[in-house]
């Protein structure tokens, strides 16, 4: 169930310590006023706001509820209760939609922490915070939001505090935000947890609604923006704002999870930071062992690299080794583009095999390898790059793994290299044909498959990917990587790896980010096919459609998240292929109103054909 129901938030006092410096002092009193901010979607409620000044308190409450802002600390349940009560008695035709507490009565700028002002600054902070979730939550209904409030702070070295900000503050808010991951994990079955960390030129203008009008009602629209959030993207996750926008020019940068990764790995990463220091003994990783039985493997038949990128330039570079002929690459055209890139740095020529439409006539695909395989047996190359499932389609050939067989088995093809690139495998239900081309893998020093860990497992920013072959053709790959692989990649990010791939909560992890990349694909084409384009399902994060190939070159000029291609000696123009990437709903939407504008566009007359009924007979 998608909980786009009003917010509830829980957060920290970080900014106080700004606050405090101003010599600016909450009140005691209670004020009841309406959220200033526009836009957010869900039923009406009451929403209570505990600490902060009216100013922020109106910067981030939604205008779907009424607001009862009640500063001040809570030092036991029953001054919970006495809030709840309150509630009940002034607003008793509002049910309590949420809770949003932003830090106690009292904070300390002082960076010691040995002074007792410090310490009552921090307590008062969580005590406040975790009895608010205590008594609320269970009068709470089902749906309702917890956002934490933090800032940069929460995760500031301590070498920074001596420049007078808050050591105490900066405690508070990292407890918060690892509070606000705990408290997701327990309650994501009833409610929608995360967190909100303001940068510290945001935090300013948010205390100041005079400092810069301009940037605060930027941040007034970033802070609605997340209250609106689907259930399913929002949940567990600490999203920064007031930080400068990031766009993109082209999609190639595209594609991380929009889930991120699970909690274990969250976990597992602040752990290893304790051996960032140390060298591996023997120099390799303890962690490849524990990986290969995870993978149900032998860490002989296993290679690291940064990313699948990475370990495509590898493959090639190996396959350059055991060439005997021209260094040549066939690759299915279309493909991956930027693959292509990858496998020239390693000093291949490329040449494409037309793959054809899957969805245009029957034998497509038996097409393919019939002409893959003359190819290969007449030209010899040292490399055959595949993709599967495959980009941009989105197709997994049921019987890959038995096409790919009887081919290796049909001629002598010792010499080149099959590099199968399944980047995508882990979106799909595993079949007897993916235990045939594992099987494959595992005896025959021709096929290596090549994986990556930045999709389902959200791990995109340490760059990990790995291949499984033979030992024999393992060591080949680890012969083109420094140390021969085994300094390649550290301790740290193989620790996320692994948490991953075998965590308590990876199986459901995995789960959650299928069920959820379904569901918005499926709101997605029902959009793209309401606009007249024709679109095509398929498991992985991303779908082809065809409509205009003006439309399509218009909103990809505008960046948009599409990649138009061709397949082999297709030229209606009116019915050009395009891959569009499935992201979240905001990414999604603004594809959509791209593509509404470009048709638009596309289809109104420009002046020359306004003209041409005046100067006509």
């Amino acid at each position: 169930v998608d909980l786009a129901l009003p917010a509830v938030a829980c957060g920290a006092s970080a900014w106080l310590t700004s606050r405090a410096k101003r010599g600016l002092r909450q009140t005691a009193t209670a004020t009841d006023t309406t959220g200033s901010v526009s836009g957010a979607s869900g039923p009406t409620g009451l929403l209570l706001v505990t600490g902060g000044s009216t100013s922020l308190a109106e910067l981030c409450t939604p205008s779907c509820c009424r607001v009862l802002h009640v500063p001040g600390t809570f030092n036991s349940l029953e001054d919970v209760q006495a809030l709840i009560q309150r509630a009940e008695d002034e607003h008793p035709d509002q049910e309590i939609a949420g809770l949003l507490h932003i830090g106690g009565a009292a904070s300390s700028s002082s960076s010691s922490l040995a002074q007792p002002a410090s310490t009552v600054a921090l307590d008062e902070s969580l005590r406040s915070l975790t009895l608010l979730v205590a008594g609320l939550v269970p009068r709470l209904k089902a749906g309702a939001r917890l956002l934490t409030w933090s800032s940069d702070s929460a995760f500031a070295s301590p070498s920074t505090w001596s420049d007078g900000s808050g050591g105490m503050a900066a405690l508070a808010g990292a407890f918060v935000e690892q509070y606000t991951q705990a408290l997701a994990h327990e309650l994501r079955h009833s409610f929608t947890v995360y967190g909100l960390r303001i940068s510290e030129e945001a935090l300013r203008f948010a205390l100041d609604p005079a400092l810069d009008p301009e940037a605060r009602g930027k941040l007034e629209k970033e802070i609605v923006a997340l209250w609106s959030l689907p259930h399913r993207e929002a949940h567990g996750q600490i999203f920064p704002v007031g930080r400068p926008e990031v766009t993109f020019s082209s999609s190639s940068a595209r594609g991380a999870s929009v889930l991120g990764c699970s909690l274990d790995v969250a976990w597992a990463l602040k752990d290893a930071a304790k051996d960032a220091a140390a060298y591996p003994v023997d120099g390799r990783p303890k962690t490849y062992q524990a990986l290969a039985k995870a993978l149900q493997t032998t860490p002989a038949r296993l290679v690291w690299a940064h990313g699948a990128s990475d370990m495509i330039l590898r493959t090639a570079l190996a396959a350059a080794k055991r060439a005997e002929g021209p260094l040549k690459a066939l690759m299915q055209g279309p493909s991956w583009p930027n693959a292509a890139y990858l496998l020239r740095a390693g000093g291949m020529s490329i040449d494409k095999v037309p793959y054809p439409d899957p969805w245009s006539a029957d034998g497509a695909s038996q097409t393919f390898w019939q002409t893959l395989r003359e190819r290969m047996a007449s030209e010899s190359p040292a490399l055959v790059y595949l993709v599967h499932p495959h980009f941009p389609t989105g197709v997994k050939e049921p019987n890959f793994g038995s096409q790919l067989r009887d081919l290796l088995s049909s001629g002598d093809f010792t010499k080149t290299l099959v590099a199968v690139d399944q980047t995508y495998l882990g979106f799909t239900e595993k079949t007897e044909d993916d235990d045939i081309l594992e099987t494959l893998a595992q005896f025959n020093d021709s096929v290596v498959l090549i994986r990556s860990l930045s999709k389902v497992e959200g791990l995109a920013g340490l760059r990990l990917g790995y291949a499984k072959s033979t030992a024999a053709t393992a060591d080949l790959i680890a012969e083109t990587l420094p140390f021969s692989g085994g300094l390649y990649i550290s301790e740290m990010a193989l620790a996320g790896a692994l948490a991953a791939i075998e965590g308590p909560i990876s199986s459901e992890h995995r789960s959650q980010v299928l069920s959820f990349y379904q569901a918005e694909q499926a709101w997605l084409r029902e959009q793209v096919e309401g606009l007249g384009f024709e679109t095509f399902h398929s498991a992985v994060p991303f779908f082809v459609l065809r409509g205009p190939k003006a439309a399509l070159e218009a909103v990809v000029e505008d960046g948009a998240a599409l990649q138009i291609f061709n397949f082999d000696g297709e030229t209606d123009d009116q019915r050009s292929p395009a891959v569009c990437l499935v992201a979240d709903r905001a990414s999604n939407s603004k594809t959509i109103r791209m593509l509404k504008l470009a048709l638009e566009k596309s289809s109104s007359p420009g002046w020359a054909d306004m003209l041409k009924p005046m100067f006509s007979g």
